[in-house]
């Protein structure tokens, strides 16, 4: 199974105290890039070098991801650098492009839609673009929004940062859910 690696890399002894990554096992079907990133992290407090990370990489794939692994030829991942480019050429299809930065314009708050609701719908949208722009985004963001007194103020008083918008924004929120809340209380009161 583990032929793939040079015999540089199956000969390099392994660290007395060492202890293999926890991390979920990659199957094959969701983004590679993800794993690998995880894949480091974890193994950037191990310390070990070139070779283990290759080996101990092995222990963390499963079903498909394991099979491709051993379709590799014999010998021929001679560094992690090498095994890398293999991993993440062969399941790039799984990859999660990113949208424009231009997308934003496209995601609005929809009739009916709390403040809360379309927050989260907008921070999904804003993680999934490139090149964020926070200038531009605050802009896109108050066009996004419904007409109402949030609107209003927002284009009365432009906050100066991205991430203070977010904050009156998630203010906002709060504010509206506790209104919607206790006009459901009331209403309860009526009826009953």
């Amino acid at each position: 199974m583990a032929a793939s690696f040079s015999p540089s890399i199956m000969d390099a002894p392994l660290p007395r105290d060492f202890r293999l990554p926890t991390i979920k096992a990659y199957t094959g079907t969701s983004d590679p890039r993800v794993h690998m990133t995880r894949y480091k992290a974890a193994m950037v407090m191990t310390g070990v070098g070139n070779a283990i990370m290759c080996r101990a990489f092995l222990s963390t794939l499963d079903e498909t991801a394991q099979d491709w692994f051993n379709t590799i030829s014999d010998g021929s991942i001679q560094n992690f650098a090498g095994l890398s480019k293999h991993f993440l050429t062969y399941f790039f299809r799984h990859i999660q492009h990113k949208k424009l930065f231009s997308h934003l314009y496209e995601v609005k708050q929809g009739r009916g839609e709390s403040l809360r609701n379309f927050l989260s719908k907008w921070k999904t949208e804003v993680n999934n673009v490139c090149d964020f722009d926070s200038k531009a985004a605050i802009l896109m963001f108050i066009q996004a929004l419904r007409l109402g007194n949030f609107h209003k103020q927002l284009n009365t008083h432009h906050p100066r940062s991205y991430e203070k918008l977010m904050r009156i924004a998630n203010c906002y929120a709060e504010v509206e859910e506790a209104d919607r809340k206790k006009k459901d209380e009331e209403e309860g009161r009526r009826s009953g």
